[in-house]
């Protein structure tokens, strides 16, 4: 409810869902739980994942995961902090696939 108590308050969420394969959809949701309507929507979706030296044997299946989506306008953008060096697998990738953005910096000071 409003601040005066007289009419729902609409919060709108996006979610992916593999039960609908990848379909993007805004739910309205009036402030009660489980009375959110699903609608389809359109546009760009960017999934941010952020990742780290530790991690760097997961990005192949991060990046698998992304194209395994049926979503057409996506991108993937990775921010790494790394001790050594950066994942060499997003490196090349993102040379490969424009889709595919790798921010990295050094946590070595």
């Amino acid at each position: 409810m409003d601040a005066s108590g007289d009419r729902p308050v609409s919060v709108e969420w996006l979610c992916v869902s593999p039960r609908h394969h990848g379909t993007l959809r805004r739910l309205q949701h009036d402030g009660m739980p489980g009375t959110g309507v699903a609608r389809e929507v359109t546009g760009r979706v960017s999934i941010v994942s952020p990742t780290m030296s530790s991690s760097q044997h997961y990005h192949e299946q991060l990046c698998a995961c992304f194209e395994a989506q049926t979503w057409e306008d996506k991108e993937l953008i990775v921010v790494e902090t790394y001790e050594e060096s950066p994942s060499e697998f997003l490196q090349l990738k993102a040379k490969e696939d424009r889709r595919l953005v790798h921010v990295f910096q050094t946590t070595s000071w």
